[in-house]
């Protein structure tokens, strides 16, 4: 077996992972999403302390009302909840500090978006 740790760099961007693609249309369903502050090999940068401003577009809310999330560790979460409603969710992290995007993901120069959709 063979181990490999690899050292990040300076944080350069905000990666945003869902843990799930799907939200059922019912009012209850709720979807936690990831913000990582990464270097520009993907690696979170564990000493990283952005803080995150969250933007919530189409049929869902973020929950616990704040949107300005401190990046501990290089890490910020927020949970998204469904609406009764169907269509797509686009979540948006961002900071002011950073200007370079995962480029699978639609944003300006400072930010990430994860998509979702309702069911």
């Amino acid at each position: 077996m063979r181990h490999v740790l690899r050292t990040a760099g300076h944080p350069g961007r905000i990666e945003l992972k869902a843990e799930k693609e799907r939200l059922t249309a019912d009012d209850k369903d709720v979807c936690f999403i990831e913000a990582d502050a990464v270097d520009p090999q993907g690696l979170t940068v564990r000493d990283a302390r952005p803080w995150i401003h969250f933007v919530v577009e189409g049929p869902a809310r973020l929950q616990g009302g704040a949107n300005h999330i401190d990046a501990i560790s290089g890490v910020a979460a927020i949970s998204v909840q469904s609406t009764g409603q169907q269509g797509e969710i686009v979540v948006t992290g961002s900071s002011p500090a950073w200007n370079q995007v995962e480029p699978e993901f639609r944003g300006d120069e400072s930010s990430s978006s994860q998509r979702l959709a309702t069911i």
